[in-house]
């Protein structure tokens, strides 16, 4: 059951940062911190490894299963600043076939149409989606597209993750998000509720959320 709150949280963050899986599990404890930019609280996310090669930062919703699963990670051995955030039951950190597994074991009990060929990649494709509207500088940063050869380099380079901040809770009022909160950001006492209901502009991901990782408690 506890690895069930991380496999959410896991898809989750793909979900929300559009980070390759690889990039995904290499996070560290140290790399995921909360923040507050004026009215909005939010998790900066350090990917240090990269398909690039060049690290980033980025930031993405506090969310009650990611928040779960920093609660649950607590009580797993090696929980130390530099050991990986997201682990089997013995500490060791997850593989990418591993996760993979987890969600194609899910997708074929659930009947839920994903794209071929696509896997876990795919919720990349849907963060490529969401910010259509974003400046394309800050829409390249936060995807990670850049190659450390690039004659742009030094320009991505002058990209902040705080440049996102206005960009991503533009995105989530627009999506009418429940972690978009002007006056009272996040302060819902079970966000998830309207998460599932509201949250996702794709109706697989919605109905991947609802009942695809509901069949992995099984």
């Amino acid at each position: 059951m506890l690895m069930v709150v991380r496999d959410k949280a896991i898809f989750e963050t793909a979900y929300h940062t559009g980070a390759r899986i690889n990039s995904i599990l290499a996070l560290q404890n140290k790399d995921v911190v909360l923040e507050q930019k004026g009215e909005f609280k939010y998790l900066r996310t350090y990917f240090r490894t990269t398909k690039s090669g060049v690290p980033y930062t980025t930031i993405m919703p506090v969310t009650k299963n990611l928040s779960d699963w920093f609660e649950v990670r607590k009580k797993i051995k090696s929980n130390g600043p530099n050991q990986y955030l997201f682990v089997r039951e013995n500490g060791e950190s997850c593989k990418y076939a591993f996760i993979a597994q987890r969600l194609k074991r899910a997708i074929v009990k659930s009947g839920l149409s994903w794209p071929d060929k696509k896997g876990i990649h795919h919720f990349r494709s849907i963060f490529s989606t969401r910010t259509k509207k974003w400046a394309y500088p800050i829409k390249r940063y936060a995807l990670n597209r850049i190659d450390s050869k690039d004659m742009d380099a030094a320009h991505y380079e002058s990209v902040s993750y705080e440049d996102i901040v206005p960009y991503y809770f533009e995105m989530l009022r627009e999506e009418k998000n429940p972690f978009y909160y002007p006056k009272h950001p996040f302060q819902e006492t079970n966000p998830e509720d309207k998460l599932v209901e509201k949250l996702m502009e794709k109706p697989a991901f919605k109905q991947m959320m609802v009942e695809v990782l509901n069949e992995l408690k099984n």
